[in-house]
Protein backbone atom coordinates (compact mmCIF):
# COMPACT_ATOMS: atom_id res chain seq x y z
CA UNK A 1 0.00 0.00 0.00
CA UNK A 2 1.11 3.86 -0.53
CA UNK A 3 2.73 5.49 2.87
CA UNK A 4 -0.35 7.42 2.60
CA UNK A 5 -2.75 4.26 3.01
CA UNK A 6 -0.51 2.88 5.38
CA UNK A 7 -0.75 5.55 7.78
CA UNK A 8 -4.12 5.81 7.65
CA UNK A 9 -4.85 1.94 7.75
CA UNK A 10 -2.17 1.87 10.64
CA UNK A 11 -3.84 4.89 12.80
CA UNK A 12 -7.52 3.30 12.10
CA UNK A 13 -6.41 -0.06 13.27
CA UNK A 14 -4.70 1.23 16.44
CA UNK A 15 -7.81 3.65 17.08
CA UNK A 16 -10.28 0.85 16.56
CA UNK A 17 -8.50 -1.42 18.30
CA UNK A 18 -8.82 0.54 21.18
CA UNK A 19 -12.40 0.87 21.27
CA UNK A 20 -13.32 -2.91 20.50
CA UNK A 21 -10.47 -3.34 23.91
CA UNK A 22 -12.46 -0.30 25.49
CA UNK A 23 -15.95 -2.07 25.13
CA UNK A 24 -14.78 -5.44 26.01
CA UNK A 25 -13.24 -4.35 29.01
CA UNK A 26 -15.93 -1.85 30.06
CA UNK A 27 -18.89 -4.87 29.81
CA UNK A 28 -16.40 -6.81 31.81
CA UNK A 29 -15.94 -4.53 34.24
CA UNK A 30 -20.09 -3.79 34.98
CA UNK A 31 -20.47 -7.38 35.08
CA UNK A 32 -18.34 -8.11 37.91
CA UNK A 33 -18.73 -4.48 39.72
CA UNK A 34 -15.20 -4.70 40.32
CA UNK A 35 -13.08 -3.00 38.05
CA UNK A 36 -12.73 0.73 36.69
CA UNK A 37 -13.96 0.33 33.22
CA UNK A 38 -10.64 1.13 30.65
CA UNK A 39 -10.12 -0.21 27.80
CA UNK A 40 -7.07 -2.19 26.81
CA UNK A 41 -5.40 0.51 25.18
CA UNK A 42 -6.75 3.72 26.74
CA UNK A 43 -4.26 6.30 28.24
CA UNK A 44 -4.61 5.40 32.15
CA UNK A 45 -2.70 4.52 35.51
CA UNK A 46 -1.67 0.79 34.67
CA UNK A 47 -1.12 0.07 38.24
CA UNK A 48 -4.68 -0.26 38.53
CA UNK A 49 -5.03 -2.38 36.26
CA UNK A 50 -6.66 -6.13 36.83
CA UNK A 51 -8.25 -8.83 34.74
CA UNK A 52 -11.61 -8.49 34.67
CA UNK A 53 -12.09 -12.37 34.41
CA UNK A 54 -10.61 -12.67 38.21
CA UNK A 55 -12.01 -11.57 41.47
CA UNK A 56 -10.96 -8.51 42.90
CA UNK A 57 -7.77 -9.11 45.22
CA UNK A 58 -6.61 -6.82 48.37
CA UNK A 59 -4.34 -3.38 47.22
CA UNK A 60 -0.81 -4.33 46.84
CA UNK A 61 1.50 -0.91 47.89
CA UNK A 62 2.32 1.06 44.91
CA UNK A 63 5.99 2.53 45.21
CA UNK A 64 7.02 5.85 43.22
CA UNK A 65 10.99 5.41 43.04
CA UNK A 66 13.07 7.63 41.27
CA UNK A 67 16.72 6.72 40.61
CA UNK A 68 18.95 8.49 42.94
CA UNK A 69 16.42 10.11 45.45
CA UNK A 70 14.90 9.07 48.59
CA UNK A 71 11.32 7.52 47.91
CA UNK A 72 8.11 7.05 50.26
CA UNK A 73 5.49 4.31 50.35
CA UNK A 74 2.33 5.68 49.84
CA UNK A 75 0.49 2.24 51.22
CA UNK A 76 -2.79 4.11 52.80
CA UNK A 77 -2.45 4.36 56.34
CA UNK A 78 1.33 3.39 56.78
CA UNK A 79 4.07 5.35 57.72
CA UNK A 80 6.25 6.79 55.30
CA UNK A 81 10.01 5.78 55.25
CA UNK A 82 12.16 6.70 52.64
CA UNK A 83 13.29 3.80 50.56
CA UNK A 84 17.45 3.66 50.16
CA UNK A 85 18.06 4.60 46.22
CA UNK A 86 18.95 1.40 44.77
CA UNK A 87 17.40 -0.74 47.18
CA UNK A 88 15.60 -3.56 46.62
CA UNK A 89 12.06 -3.77 46.00
CA UNK A 90 9.54 -5.54 48.26
CA UNK A 91 6.46 -6.87 46.35
CA UNK A 92 4.25 -4.29 45.23
CA UNK A 93 3.64 -2.11 42.31
CA UNK A 94 6.26 0.60 42.11
CA UNK A 95 6.41 3.46 39.59
CA UNK A 96 10.44 4.18 38.71
CA UNK A 97 12.06 6.95 36.12
CA UNK A 98 14.86 5.64 33.82
CA UNK A 99 15.78 8.40 32.06
CA UNK A 100 13.60 10.30 32.97
CA UNK A 101 10.63 7.91 32.06
CA UNK A 102 7.72 6.17 33.57
CA UNK A 103 8.24 2.14 34.34
CA UNK A 104 5.68 0.61 35.50
CA UNK A 105 6.89 -2.54 38.10
CA UNK A 106 5.01 -5.43 39.20
CA UNK A 107 7.06 -7.33 41.89
CA UNK A 108 4.58 -10.89 42.93
CA UNK A 109 5.35 -12.35 46.21
CA UNK A 110 7.14 -15.26 44.79
CA UNK A 111 9.90 -13.25 43.31
CA UNK A 112 10.94 -11.66 46.74
CA UNK A 113 12.43 -14.97 47.64
CA UNK A 114 14.32 -16.24 44.77
CA UNK A 115 15.44 -15.50 41.41
CA UNK A 116 12.16 -15.12 38.80
CA UNK A 117 11.85 -14.21 35.38
CA UNK A 118 11.10 -11.17 33.87
CA UNK A 119 8.91 -9.99 30.97
CA UNK A 120 9.41 -6.75 29.80
CA UNK A 121 5.98 -5.89 27.95
CA UNK A 122 6.66 -3.20 24.84
CA UNK A 123 3.93 -1.48 23.87
CA UNK A 124 2.53 -0.69 20.10
CA UNK A 125 2.48 2.52 18.43
CA UNK A 126 0.43 5.20 20.45
CA UNK A 127 0.14 2.90 23.37
CA UNK A 128 0.76 2.86 26.97
CA UNK A 129 1.44 -0.22 27.66
CA UNK A 130 -1.76 -1.07 29.60
CA UNK A 131 -2.53 -3.72 26.91
CA UNK A 132 -0.65 -5.87 28.22
CA UNK A 133 -2.71 -6.87 30.74
CA UNK A 134 -5.82 -5.58 29.21
CA UNK A 135 -5.19 -8.01 25.76
CA UNK A 136 -2.67 -10.53 27.16
CA UNK A 137 -3.18 -10.78 31.03
CA UNK A 138 0.59 -10.15 31.44
CA UNK A 139 0.12 -8.69 35.29
CA UNK A 140 -2.63 -11.31 36.15
CA UNK A 141 -0.19 -14.04 35.19
CA UNK A 142 2.97 -12.16 36.72
CA UNK A 143 1.42 -12.62 39.72
CA UNK A 144 -0.11 -16.31 39.18
CA UNK A 145 3.41 -17.46 37.88
CA UNK A 146 5.80 -15.73 40.09
CA UNK A 147 7.74 -13.51 37.01
CA UNK A 148 8.70 -9.60 37.69
CA UNK A 149 6.71 -7.90 34.93
CA UNK A 150 8.13 -4.13 33.78
CA UNK A 151 6.60 -1.76 31.47
CA UNK A 152 8.58 1.23 29.74
CA UNK A 153 7.23 4.10 27.79
CA UNK A 154 8.63 4.91 24.63
CA UNK A 155 8.41 8.67 24.29
CA UNK A 156 6.63 10.99 22.07
CA UNK A 157 8.59 12.52 19.81
CA UNK A 158 6.71 12.64 16.93
CA UNK A 159 2.39 12.45 16.45
CA UNK A 160 1.95 9.79 19.58
CA UNK A 161 4.33 7.70 21.60
CA UNK A 162 6.79 5.51 19.44
CA UNK A 163 9.77 3.05 19.80
CA UNK A 164 12.27 4.11 17.32
CA UNK A 165 12.52 0.25 16.20
CA UNK A 166 13.78 0.20 12.55
CA UNK A 167 13.64 1.93 9.01
CA UNK A 168 9.80 0.47 8.97
CA UNK A 169 7.98 1.85 12.15
CA UNK A 170 7.24 3.95 13.41
CA UNK A 171 8.36 7.38 13.44
CA UNK A 172 11.21 7.98 10.83
CA UNK A 173 12.79 11.20 11.80
CA UNK A 174 12.86 9.86 15.29
CA UNK A 175 16.49 9.83 16.55
CA UNK A 176 15.67 8.24 20.16
CA UNK A 177 18.24 5.24 21.23
CA UNK A 178 15.41 3.26 22.64
CA UNK A 179 17.82 -0.09 22.00
CA UNK A 180 20.34 1.67 24.53
CA UNK A 181 17.54 2.84 26.98
CA UNK A 182 15.88 -0.92 27.44
CA UNK A 183 19.85 -1.72 28.34
CA UNK A 184 20.03 0.86 30.96
CA UNK A 185 16.15 -0.30 32.25
CA UNK A 186 17.36 -4.11 32.82
CA UNK A 187 20.41 -2.68 34.96
CA UNK A 188 18.38 -0.61 36.78
CA UNK A 189 15.84 -3.55 37.05
CA UNK A 190 18.28 -6.47 38.36
CA UNK A 191 19.99 -3.87 40.78
CA UNK A 192 16.57 -3.46 42.57
CA UNK A 193 15.01 -7.39 42.12
CA UNK A 194 16.22 -10.72 42.13
CA UNK A 195 15.89 -11.36 38.03
CA UNK A 196 17.40 -14.53 36.50
CA UNK A 197 19.64 -13.16 34.11
CA UNK A 198 18.90 -16.48 32.11
CA UNK A 199 15.20 -15.91 31.60
CA UNK A 200 14.27 -12.35 30.56
CA UNK A 201 11.91 -11.89 27.54
CA UNK A 202 10.21 -9.11 26.06
CA UNK A 203 7.32 -9.34 24.96
CA UNK A 204 6.10 -6.69 22.20
CA UNK A 205 2.71 -5.92 19.81
CA UNK A 206 2.83 -4.26 16.43
CA UNK A 207 5.92 -1.32 17.03
CA UNK A 208 6.47 -2.98 19.80
CA UNK A 209 6.97 -5.99 18.47
CA UNK A 210 9.45 -4.21 16.21
CA UNK A 211 11.47 -2.98 18.69
CA UNK A 212 11.18 -6.68 20.42
CA UNK A 213 13.21 -8.10 17.67
CA UNK A 214 15.54 -4.84 18.02
CA UNK A 215 16.71 -5.47 21.04
CA UNK A 216 17.50 -8.97 20.33
CA UNK A 217 19.80 -7.41 17.27
CA UNK A 218 21.68 -5.00 19.47
CA UNK A 219 22.03 -6.99 22.76
CA UNK A 220 21.01 -10.50 22.24
CA UNK A 221 23.58 -11.30 25.31
CA UNK A 222 20.65 -10.03 27.61
CA UNK A 223 17.63 -11.40 26.67
CA UNK A 224 16.96 -15.61 26.10
CA UNK A 225 13.88 -15.43 23.81
CA UNK A 226 11.47 -12.83 22.34
CA UNK A 227 7.99 -12.71 21.29
CA UNK A 228 6.75 -10.25 18.51
CA UNK A 229 3.58 -10.08 18.06
CA UNK A 230 2.20 -8.57 14.53
CA UNK A 231 5.94 -6.85 14.56
CA UNK A 232 8.73 -7.27 12.24
CA UNK A 233 12.42 -6.66 11.05
CA UNK A 234 14.42 -4.16 9.37
CA UNK A 235 14.22 -3.85 5.84
CA UNK A 236 17.42 -5.29 5.14
CA UNK A 237 17.50 -8.38 7.68
CA UNK A 238 21.80 -8.26 7.46
CA UNK A 239 21.85 -5.40 9.75
CA UNK A 240 20.88 -7.83 12.80
CA UNK A 241 23.91 -8.64 13.86
CA UNK A 242 22.97 -10.48 17.20
CA UNK A 243 26.11 -11.32 19.65
CA UNK A 244 24.56 -15.08 20.84
CA UNK A 245 21.05 -17.07 19.99
CA UNK A 246 18.07 -15.46 21.07
CA UNK A 247 14.37 -17.56 20.93
CA UNK A 248 12.13 -15.99 18.92
CA UNK A 249 8.23 -16.25 18.92
CA UNK A 250 6.66 -14.61 15.92
CA UNK A 251 2.78 -14.46 15.93
CA UNK A 252 0.90 -12.65 12.87
CA UNK A 253 -2.68 -12.75 11.74
CA UNK A 254 -3.00 -13.60 7.57
CA UNK A 255 -5.67 -11.06 7.42
CA UNK A 256 -3.73 -8.19 9.35
CA UNK A 257 -3.41 -5.12 7.32
CA UNK A 258 -1.89 -3.03 9.15
CA UNK A 259 1.36 -4.60 9.24
CA UNK A 260 1.19 -7.17 6.69
CA UNK A 261 2.12 -10.72 7.22
CA UNK A 262 3.81 -11.10 3.38
CA UNK A 263 5.72 -7.40 4.14
CA UNK A 264 4.80 -4.32 3.33
CA UNK A 265 4.71 -0.45 3.16
CA UNK A 266 4.34 1.10 6.37
CA UNK A 267 4.57 5.31 6.55
CA UNK A 268 6.80 4.83 3.84
CA UNK A 269 8.99 2.06 5.37
CA UNK A 270 9.37 -1.11 3.47
CA UNK A 271 9.24 -3.83 5.94
CA UNK A 272 9.98 -7.82 5.66
CA UNK A 273 7.81 -10.10 5.88
CA UNK A 274 7.15 -12.57 8.77
CA UNK A 275 8.98 -15.78 7.59
CA UNK A 276 11.87 -13.83 6.20
CA UNK A 277 12.36 -12.59 9.85
CA UNK A 278 12.41 -15.99 11.25
CA UNK A 279 13.95 -17.96 8.57
CA UNK A 280 17.24 -15.14 9.00
CA UNK A 281 16.86 -15.72 12.84
CA UNK A 282 17.02 -19.22 12.02
CA UNK A 283 20.02 -18.43 9.89
CA UNK A 284 21.47 -16.53 12.94
CA UNK A 285 21.34 -19.23 15.75
CA UNK A 286 22.39 -22.00 13.24
CA UNK A 287 19.50 -24.19 13.73
CA UNK A 288 20.12 -27.43 11.99
CA UNK A 289 16.73 -28.73 11.18
CA UNK A 290 14.65 -27.46 8.13
CA UNK A 291 11.22 -25.70 9.17
CA UNK A 292 8.65 -28.20 10.19
CA UNK A 293 5.01 -27.66 10.73
CA UNK A 294 3.00 -28.80 13.04
CA UNK A 295 -0.63 -29.17 13.59
CA UNK A 296 -3.32 -26.16 13.73
CA UNK A 297 -4.24 -25.34 17.53
CA UNK A 298 -6.81 -22.69 18.46
CA UNK A 299 -4.26 -20.08 20.27
CA UNK A 300 -7.03 -17.18 21.16
CA UNK A 301 -10.81 -16.40 22.02
CA UNK A 302 -11.01 -15.21 18.91
CA UNK A 303 -12.06 -18.35 16.12
CA UNK A 304 -8.52 -18.27 14.92
CA UNK A 305 -6.36 -20.95 13.85
CA UNK A 306 -3.06 -20.88 14.77
CA UNK A 307 -0.45 -23.11 12.20
CA UNK A 308 3.02 -23.17 14.09
CA UNK A 309 6.50 -23.56 12.00
CA UNK A 310 9.43 -24.08 13.98
CA UNK A 311 12.88 -24.30 13.42
CA UNK A 312 14.49 -26.73 16.29
CA UNK A 313 18.24 -28.21 16.18
CA UNK A 314 19.65 -24.28 17.20
CA UNK A 315 22.55 -23.35 19.29
CA UNK A 316 22.56 -23.44 22.83
CA UNK A 317 19.11 -24.45 23.28
CA UNK A 318 17.44 -21.94 20.86
CA UNK A 319 14.27 -22.03 18.94
CA UNK A 320 12.51 -20.10 16.43
CA UNK A 321 8.94 -20.18 15.46
CA UNK A 322 6.29 -18.47 13.51
CA UNK A 323 2.62 -18.47 14.24
CA UNK A 324 0.10 -17.73 12.05
CA UNK A 325 -3.37 -16.94 12.77
CA UNK A 326 -6.40 -17.62 9.79
CA UNK A 327 -7.93 -14.60 9.26
CA UNK A 328 -6.72 -12.52 12.20
CA UNK A 329 -6.05 -9.14 12.07
CA UNK A 330 -3.63 -6.58 13.36
CA UNK A 331 -4.95 -7.75 17.37
CA UNK A 332 -4.36 -11.50 16.69
CA UNK A 333 -4.47 -12.14 20.35
CA UNK A 334 -6.77 -11.86 22.46
CA UNK A 335 -7.46 -13.14 26.51
CA UNK A 336 -5.40 -14.56 28.93
CA UNK A 337 -5.16 -17.92 27.66
CA UNK A 338 -3.05 -16.84 24.83
CA UNK A 339 -0.83 -14.78 26.49
CA UNK A 340 -0.16 -17.63 28.77
CA UNK A 341 0.59 -19.69 25.28
CA UNK A 342 3.05 -17.43 24.56
CA UNK A 343 4.80 -17.46 28.06
CA UNK A 344 4.65 -21.03 27.91
CA UNK A 345 6.57 -21.21 24.74
CA UNK A 346 9.02 -18.41 26.01
CA UNK A 347 9.63 -20.40 29.64
CA UNK A 348 11.14 -23.00 27.32
CA UNK A 349 13.92 -21.97 26.21
CA UNK A 350 15.76 -19.74 28.90
CA UNK A 351 19.64 -18.92 28.10
CA UNK A 352 21.67 -21.81 28.73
Amino acid sequence: MSGRASNVAGASSERAARRRAGRVRAGLVIATGLLLAAGACKRGNPATEQDPATPATPATPVTSVTPGAATTPVTPGAATTPVTPGAALGEGEHHLRVDGRELLLHVPAAATATLSPLVVYLHHLGGDGSEGEGLFGLRTLSQERGYVYAVPRSLATGREPAWNATDACCEPRQVTDDSAYLVRVLAELRARVQIDPRRIYLVGHSNGGFMSYRFACDHAELVAGIASIAGAMWRDVTRCRPSSPVSILHVHGTADATIRIDGGVFRGGVYPSAQLAVSSWAGFNRCRTPAVSAPVFTLSTRPAQATPTTYTGCAEGTEVALWSLAGADHFPLEGKAAGAAVLDWLWAHPKP
